[in-house]
């Protein structure tokens, strides 16, 4: 979802499969369970890729998310799913820290962005 093509080279996805919480064998097991939405292709280089066919809005949807839907938010998690409100949460810095103001200041910045969700269709986005 996070190229134009919808496409990643097996090859990028193997060393990322755990930070994306995908199975051993993901290309053996997620193409056969959800064949409406992934296909093995190959590249013109001749690489074997990933490719999205669709991606239902209901995958769309990431653990943050889901927390804060459980809630009785809401408006709150309606602009929340949008990108219109932010994702804060505390922080703490150990005493000492000598770039604390500067990464404090970095940090509440970053609270004021909007929460977009990494598993939507970035075309789409913008």
């Amino acid at each position: 979802m996070m190229t134009k093509s919808k496409t990643l080279p097996l090859q990028s996805l193997y060393p990322l499969k755990w930070d994306m919480s995908l199975p051993d064998g993901f290309e053996k097991v997620l193409v056969p369970k959800y064949p409406d939405c992934f296909r093995i292709i190959k590249a013109s280089n001749g690489i074997g890729c990933l490719k999205v066919i669709q991606w239902p809005n209901e995958y769309a949807v990431s653990e943050l998310q889901r927390s804060k839907e459980g809630g009785d938010l809401g408006d709150e998690y309606r602009q929340f799913k949008r990108g219109q409100t932010v994702l804060a949460f505390p922080i703490n810095f150990p005493k000492g820290y000598g770039g604390q103001k500067k990464v404090r200041v970095w940090m509440e910045e970053f609270h004021k962005l909007p929460y977009i969700t990494p598993y939507e269709d970035s075309l789409r986005s913008k």
